[in-house]
């Protein structure tokens, strides 16, 4: 019988899903994917997810009708093999599974009492998981990394507002070229860094805008003011 249940269970067993493993990715919990699976759930507010999940059309998913395969035409691309898997779990929940690198999140704030930016890693929060191959081929070591959310335009097209930066927080010397998370006078960056001859950086946004996003020079006598927390290895958003 052709029944969103069987569709399902279908799609999940030839994308090589267990039920916790598509729970996780669609951040339901594994006794909702059962239900659907038995035919105790009749519908499901999360057909739009779990069709993406497991890579089928949200509309064959839901009826049964229309072309199985997802509609990549509109930009709605399948994830590339090795490419970051992102999911979010509450606190407690089991993190064991070696497919995954399960990483807290990096927080900046600034400090009540003298107004300078301080962070450190939440490790009690909800946390997001990263395909552990994918953090190897990076050569990113899941205990020194974790994710931020970037902000606003400056570093389009590479970086987009409300993107999902992978960060590793060990590693914060200066390589020409590269991205970091950085403070400067109390105020948090995530810029690209090249170093100048003679000493001091160029802090330098990707966006076009430099009447908007001018490069900022730190000579060797103010490098002592600027923070670097964390290089940007990675980055996760919508397509």
């Amino acid at each position: 019988m052709d029944t969103l249940a069987s569709r399902l269970k279908q799609a999940r067993l030839a994308a090589k899903l267990s039920q916790g493993q598509l729970a996780r990715l669609v951040g339901v919990s594994q006794g909702l994917i059962g239900q659907i699976e038995s035919h105790k759930n009749q519908g499901s507010r999360h057909i739009t997810a779990l069709a993406r999940a497991v890579n089928v059309s949200p509309d064959w998913l839901e009826t049964g009708k229309g072309p199985r395969q997802r509609d990549t035409a509109a930009g709605d691309y399948p994830p590339a093999p090795g490419a970051l898997t992102l999911v979010e779990t509450a606190p407690g929940e089991n993190e064991s599974e070696d497919e995954y690198a399960w990483l807290p999140r990096l927080v900046v704030e600034l400090s009540p009492r003298d107004k300078k930016v301080v962070w450190y890693i939440d490790k009690k929060g909800p946390k997001q998981a990263f395909n552990r191959d994918w953090c190897q081929s990076l050569g990113v070591n899941p205990i020194n990394a974790a994710t931020l959310i970037h902000r606003g335009p400056s570093m389009e097209p590479r970086l987009n507002d409300r993107d999902t930066l992978l960060v590793d927080h060990r590693n914060t010397e200066i390589v020409d070229g590269k991205v970091y998370v950085l403070s400067y006078q109390n105020e948090l960056f995530v810029k690209r860094i090249f170093k100048k001859i003679g000493g001091g950086i160029v802090v330098r946004s990707d966006s076009q805008d430099k009447m908007r996003y001018p490069d900022a020079v730190v000579f060797p006598d103010d490098m002592e003011h600027i923070e670097i927390i964390a290089r940007v290895v990675g980055v996760c958003g919508a397509v």
